[in-house]
């Protein structure tokens, strides 16, 4: 044995003589003069009755548990479909419920605790083993215990069992409780950009055909900006935070359409009797006039689509030279069906539609959509077209998101014909080298609208197809035809189909007429852009809403309830009881006459008598249960292993 371990040996040796020497001149704990134990008796009188014994905190947290679940109703109920911005910023409802549900849970402990202390001493009022005691308790510690003991299962246990369930109803409030993005109610806002309400020049005449042989750069550039735009242009604006609908006048046209004429054709058949005769014709065995010989050759191929313009003029209104210029469209569509023979000859029986359609130069009252949002978003721009109803339309699914063309309005839905204007020249002609106003736009709509599709038959080699321009973007053929198929399937490009994907014609050159007015490049070196023009906006911002899950908060209600249900049994019979009673290791010691704490009355009267009495585990050194391991007080116990307390002397 080392110097320090002989020493600390000698000092324990010392404090366990004094100790022991001491025991004949100290009082047992467990003594007490008349007067103390008079007065303890008196304050632990037994007193049972239902008022004095209700357990007011223990049915009080039931109460609170049962608000704080109206609560959370309440809040899913207010909060449900309405947007942040109309909540209390610095308390979103999923604070307020984990708020609420940290209260319940914290009731529930509460409730459980104070009902199980009642419970147990209940059944030890009752009469019980010491075994049967010892796995209530442990029920209300353990739940391997309840599980591993079930044939035994009693209201302690449920009670016990009830507050592991609890987290339950809380997980279900949490999943009633949801977010999503949507708009806002509208509010009204300037917005203001600049959009020219006349017509500037736009090309350069190539000949006395009023016809551009090239366009000026900028509106070029306007034309590129807009066909790689998807109809989503980057137009300048203010004013506008969020999704924005307004009306903003601008130079356009008015579409004066005639009513559309539809024939009954069969192209296939057609194009092969004109083949045949022609080539008849060409060798000698068929005699054909000049008006035959024309005819034949008109039917040799077939038209199926085209979107075709010109330019035209009248006189002036009030004028006997000056011209008012104009341009026209003609459309064609066509929808045929195979009828294929065994000899490989094909007939497509079908219909054509062909209509006629003047664009008058006018003011137009633009519909514009305008998104723009601070931060990511998905779409940043400007979309013309859209209004509030075809949003709705195509968020029903009852419409397109663009309006549709309306032939007696001569324009789409939504727009509005402000005034119908001239654009005039001195003559009806404009000459080679002179600018000109129509007719660069008459240049952009051809390469960037018009499109032609023809059929002819070729003999051996069957039927063939020659399509130009936008044509292909409006065929609703699925996959390629034979050489003996000719049912090819054109939709109307005035109205077309959702199948084809495609944006009316119509729409097209009205979002090309907003581009010139509103100058997207910024280059034409003409316009004043100071020069706004100022409209009220109907403006929608995003904003994150709340959403409540009905059944989920059904769901945690109905835990909630079962769980308050499953603690009420431990309750019964409190009336019983003639004290306040708890699981105090130190109040269930006094009952069972412990000689240190043996004291009557609840926990707060043993404290109160008892609380400042030193105590200690080891080796007991006298009276009755010397040489056993217990707690007494530190002047009767020596230490079983002083090592582990380091080596100060005392009681350290």
């Amino acid at each position: 044995m080392d110097p320090i371990q002989a020493r600390e040996a000698a000092e324990q040796h010392e404090i366990d003589l004094e100790k022991k020497s001491a025991t004949a001149n100290v009082r047992p704990v467990s003594s007490s003069d008349d007067e103390a134990v008079h007065e303890a008796n008196a304050e632990a009188a037994w007193a049972p009755g239902f008022w004095i014994r209700f357990p007011w905190l223990g049915f009080g947290a039931l109460f609170m548990i049962l608000v704080c679940s109206m609560g959370s109703i309440l809040t899913l109920m207010l909060s449900n479909g309405k947007s942040e911005t109309k909540w209390v910023e610095k308390l979103p409802p999923n604070v307020i419920l984990n708020g609420l549900n940290n209260v319940q849970n914290l009731c529930f402990g509460m409730a459980i605790g104070n009902g199980i202390a009642i419970a147990w001493w209940r059944k030890t009022l009752k009469g019980a083993t010491i075994q049967e005691l010892h796995r209530s308790w442990t029920f209300s510690t353990s739940l391997k215990d309840i599980a591993l003991a079930a044939k035994y299962f009693n209201i302690i246990a449920l009670a016990a069992l009830t507050a592991k369930l609890t987290i339950i109803d809380g997980t279900l409030m949490q999943k009633a409780f949801s977010t999503y993005s949507d708009v806002d109610m509208s509010i009204t806002a300037n917005v203001s950009m600049f959009a020219n309400e006349t017509f500037p020049a736009t090309g350069v005449i190539a000949s006395r055909s009023s016809s551009s042989g090239t366009l000026l750069p900028w509106f070029m550039n306007d034309l590129k900006l807009w066909s790689q735009s998807g109809g989503m242009l980057s137009s300048s604006y203010q004013g506008c935070e969020g999704r924005c609908l307004f009306n903003i006048p601008a130079a356009g046209f008015a579409f004066d359409c005639d009513e559309p004429v539809t024939e009954q054709t069969d192209i296939g058949a057609t194009t092969q009797s004109a083949t045949s005769q022609l080539s008849q014709a060409s060798s000698g065995t068929l005699n054909l006039t000049d008006t035959e010989t024309a005819a034949l050759e008109a039917d040799y191929t077939q038209a199926l689509f085209a979107i075709s313009f010109a330019a035209n003029s009248t006189l002036a209104p009030g004028s006997d030279t000056a011209a008012a210029h104009y341009l026209t469209m003609d459309l064609i569509y066509t929808t045929a069906n195979d009828v294929v023979s065994d000899q490989g000859s094909g007939s497509c029986p079908g219909q054509r539609v062909t209509q006629h359609c003047e664009l008058r130069p006018a003011i137009i009252s633009y519909p514009v959509m305008v998104q723009n949002y601070s931060g990511l978003h998905a779409l940043n721009g400007l979309t013309v077209g859209i209004t509030q109803d075809s949003l709705d339309a195509e968020k029903n699914e009852t419409g397109s998101i663009y309006p549709s063309y309306d032939l007696k309005m001569s324009q789409q839905h939504g727009y509005d014909i402000v005034e119908r204007v001239n654009v005039t020249t001195d003559t009806g002609y404009e000459f080679a080298g002179e600018l000109t106003r129509l007719g660069g736009v008459l240049q952009g709509l051809q390469e960037f609208v018009s499109g032609s599709a023809g059929l002819y038959f070729s003999g051996a080699a069957g039927f063939a197809v020659n399509q130009t321009g936008v044509a292909q973007q409006f065929l609703l053929n699925e996959k390629p035809l034979g050489a003996n198929e000719c049912g090819y399937r054109y939709t109307d490009s005035l109205y077309p189909s959702d199948q084809s994907m495609m944006r009316s014609v119509v729409q097209q050159i009205n979002e090309i007429m907003f581009t010139l007015a509103t100058d997207l490049s910024e280059l034409d070196p003409s316009n004043d852009r100071d020069a706004v023009t100022v409209a009220k906006a109907t403006v929608y911002r995003d904003s994150i809403h709340y959403r409540t899950n009905i059944y989920y908060m059904i769901g945690a209600v109905i835990s909630t309830f079962i769980c308050v249900l499953c603690v009420l049994p431990s309750y019964w019979g409190f009336w019983q009881l003639g004290r306040k009673v708890a699981l105090s290791p130190f109040e269930i010691a006094a009952a069972f006459r412990s000689p240190v704490v043996n004291h009557p009355g609840t926990i707060d009267d043993i404290l109160k008598h008892r609380g400042h009495q030193p105590v200690q585990y080891g080796n007991i050194v006298s009276g009755d249960a010397s040489g056993r391991l217990g707690v007494a007080e530190p002047e009767y116990v020596e230490r079983a292993h002083p090592k582990l307390f380091g080596s100060k002397k005392g009681n350290a």
